[in-house]
């Protein structure tokens, strides 16, 4: 009773808070001409509107601000975006395969798929595959709530849809090329032009490499060194006013040394960015997709659209588990290749004998995704309206190698696993939008979905050759649900919108990935969760000022939290999804703009989230309900994140020229985050604590070029986002292990439009 009370206080206090912040200000005025901040155009609710018209909370950054800002990838927007940051998805691995992003805490818990979809142009981005640079983008948009009725699958906490630059009907390009600290060199070029009279194409090249900034000391390699080649192709064909077909074609190659959790934390003095990890092993990721768009006017204003993709990822990912050098002393098992829970069955996962050395973990993803989406939309007056329907096919193949040599209590031991996961899946959905009068408009949608997972492979466990485990893994589960939205928005005048939303999000069940020692299937349920939204949009002083406001609260049934637990009878912990009894999280949220002169403009962006497990026991192992988190805070959610960037332009009498700075600076509040330690209690935790970084941007543009000087992390401040515990040693001995950001990086970049 207590954490229901305290959470309907905060949300009290929020409300409050969002409904007095504009009122401060003063009363909002009519918008007058030639206003100096330009509202951005976003499809949030799959047609063009205003960003400030659409009663939700949106982040919207054009194509514009993230040259400005030199943002290339999704990790540049946490703290900018509220709400919107990572996670690591337990004992699978402190990899990029494993890192999942969430929203206002939802989807912190990372499990074997997202609560946060990525789109591309609208194409659903299958989980191994998000982290991608941001190629010839004309702008980002962030949704942030359940966005299940319109985006499908996966939305449970929010959109991070991906608009790409279409080709232009005249011929032009843009070519561009960086160079910065740590061996980062990158070259970009996109042209695009008219084929034929209704035949446009574009073509997207990038090249990047940088030889990182961890200096291995071991192995004499730089983690977080990286070579990557992404390529993009883009056809648009349009016959008539009322036919439009696109067509996009992507592919990506990366070979790189994944950072991890490979930085000793231990503040004698020495250089901070420096590891001690014996483990060297190339990490590699190819990406292919392809997705076709038909979008035809089949009569007055009723359109149908038809949605067509596929996607492709390959990754091979190897880390140092213990973070440090271990015993390199080979060590030689015999071949495994009859199960001991039903010796009639084969395994194949370790026909031959195995020879290993030292502390790795291998993980292999092979991820193929296919997708149809039909939408038939349309507007008549005062009402517009939208229906569809959605099918996907998704398998996963992974294997696994995990090595323990000598020098560990309870080694030598490895394992070999097969996880293969079939998942399949349709929805029907639709929304209607209504608008009485021309203050209130009234929506509401539904989607109903429906999942099947079948799970299959083989799990191998060898310790000192004489104690094994091997058995067939498999099984299936289904899962269906119907997630409903209604939201109401009141127009007070042209230059301010109120709203307030309920919807209701989920995420589809299915089996654990990491199984146990024995063969026994280990689903987990379906996590539901119901979110009430108020917020308010307003434009003030002539249009030089936006403000977007809101205050929301989340309720979480059988939250899916991925967790490690003890494995009875063994010598290694298991990693599974569990799933937890109730939770909450809730929240405020503020983004601001503000052209405080012809040259001058300021944007803030903050978050204040607050999360709490109201009923969850950990269990040990074996289902036996052990630790109480009751009241405990997510793992992975900062309390509070914020951005601010002031920018300043300046014309000069040079060439016709201009000289714009821009200062930003981002602060990410402290949390919790998993202690991964094999002796640590159950369910302990460790702290990261909060950081800030100061970026600075002078750009000079003349003509068609542009030259950017840069500078991240001014102050060279020793930040990290995550910490870990050598899991072998005892608690109280082990060293500290992190995640580490960047150093100071200075560069220069220099653009040619043409």
């Amino acid at each position: 009773m207590r954490t229901q009370k305290h959470t309907i206080s905060r949300f009290t206090r929020y409300t409050l808070l969002a409904l007095l912040s504009p009122a401060l200000l003063g009363p909002p005025t009519a918008q007058a001409e030639g206003a100096d901040v330009e509202e951005i155009t976003v499809t949030a609710r799959k047609r063009e509107e205003g960003l400030q018209e659409v009663p939700m909370a949106i982040t919207a950054i054009d194509g514009l601000e993230i040259a400005k800002l030199n943002i290339q990838n999704v990790e540049e927007l946490y703290g900018r975006v509220p709400g919107l940051f990572f996670t690591s998805a337990g004992g699978a691995g402190p990899n990029s395969d494993f890192i999942y992003l969430q929203i206002r805490g939802v989807g912190f818990n990372g499990g074997l798929e997202p609560a946060v979809g990525v789109f591309i142009d609208g194409m659903y981005m299958p989980q191994v595959g998000f982290d991608l640079d941001f190629l010839d983008v004309e702008r980002i948009e962030v949704l942030r709530g359940p966005q299940g009725t319109l985006f499908g699958r996966n939305t449970q906490a929010g959109a991070l849809n991906i608009v790409t630059r279409q080709p232009s009907d005249e011929f032009g390009g843009r070519f561009e090329a960086e160079v910065a600290d740590f061996g980062t060199i990158r070259a970009r070029g996109a042209i695009s032009g008219a084929l034929s009279d209704s035949l446009f194409a574009g073509i997207n090249l990038q090249y990047a490499e940088t030889d990182g900034f961890i200096d291995g000391v071991t192995t004499g390699q730089k983690f977080g060194a990286s070579e990557q080649f992404t390529g993009r192709v883009n056809l648009r064909y349009e016959p008539n006013d009322d036919l439009k077909i696109t067509f996009i074609g992507d592919a990506s190659s990366r070979d790189f040394l994944d950072p991890g959790t490979v930085v000793l934390l231990d503040g004698d003095g020495r250089d901070r960015w420096e590891s001690f990890a014996d483990q060297d092993t190339d990490d590699t990721k190819d990406t292919v997709g392809a997705q076709l768009t038909i979008d035809w006017n089949i009569a007055n204003s009723v359109t149908l659209t038809s949605l067509t993709g596929f996607r492709s990822v390959e990754s091979d990912n190897t880390y140092d588990p213990d973070f440090n050098v271990s015993d390199q002393t080979p060590t030689t098992f015999g071949p495994v290749t009859e199960s001991t829970s039903t010796p009639t069955v084969p395994i194949f996962v370790a026909p031959d004998p195995i020879t290993f050395a030292g502390v790795t973990h291998d993980t292999e993803l092979q991820q193929d995704f296919f997708s149809q989406e039909l939408r038939l939309a349309g507007s008549t007056g005062r009402l517009d309206w939208l229906a569809g329907v959605y099918y996907f096919d998704q398998a996963i193949e992974q294997s696994r190698a995990f090595d323990i040599g000598p020098g560990i209590p309870f080694a030598p031991l490895y394992i070999r696993e097969l996880f293969t996961e079939d998942r399949d899946g349709y929805a029907g959905f639709g929304q209607v939008g209504f608008r009485p009068n021309d203050a209130w408009e009234l929506t509401f949608g539904a989607r109903y979905s429906s999942e099947d997972t079948i799970k299959g492979g083989q799990r191998v466990l060898n310790i000192r050759d004489s104690v094994i485990f091997a058995f067939p893994t498999g099984g299936t589960a289904g899962d269906s649900n119907t997630s409903l939205l209604a939201s109401a928005s009141y127009r007070f005048n042209d230059d301010a919108l109120g709203y307030l939303t309920y919807a209701e999000g989920w995420k589809a069940g299915g089996i654990n990935r990491f199984p146990s020692r024995d063969n026994a299937i280990l689903p987990y349920d379906s996590e539901e969760s119901t979110n009430i939204e108020l917020g308010l949009k307003a434009t003030w002083i002539d249009g030089r000022l936006t403000t977007n406001v809101a205050v929301y609260t989340i309720d979480i049934k059988g939250q899916q939290v991925l967790t490690v637990v003890p494995d009875p009878g063994g010598a290694t912990p298991v990693t599974i999804i569990d799933n937890a009894a109730n939770s909450t999280s809730s929240g405020f949220e503020l983004e601001l703009t503000a052209a405080l002169s012809e040259a001058l403009t300021f944007d803030l962006a903050y978050a204040n989230m607050n999360t709490e497990f109201d009923e969850y026991f950990l269990n040990d192992g074996a289902g036996i309900p052990t630790v109480d988190k009751s009241g405990d805070e997510f793992q992975f959610v900062p309390d509070q994140t914020a951005s601010a960037t002031l920018s300043f332009a300046i014309p000069l009498q040079w060439n016709s020229s201009e000289l714009e700075m821009a200062f930003n600076y981002r602060y990410v509040g402290s949390y919790l985050v998993p202690n991964g330690n094999f002796n640590a209690a159950l369910g302990d935790q460790l702290i990261v604590p909060s950081h800030n970084r100061l970026d600075f941007r002078a750009s000079l543009g003349w003509d068609d070029w542009r030259a950017t000087v840069f500078v991240n992390n001014i102050s060279n401040s020793f930040d990290y986002t995550n910490i870990g515990m050598d899991p072998f040693l005892p608690v109280e001995t082990a060293p500290l292990y992190v995640t580490a950001l960047s150093p100071r990086q200075v560069g220069l970049l220099v653009s040619k439009s043409f």
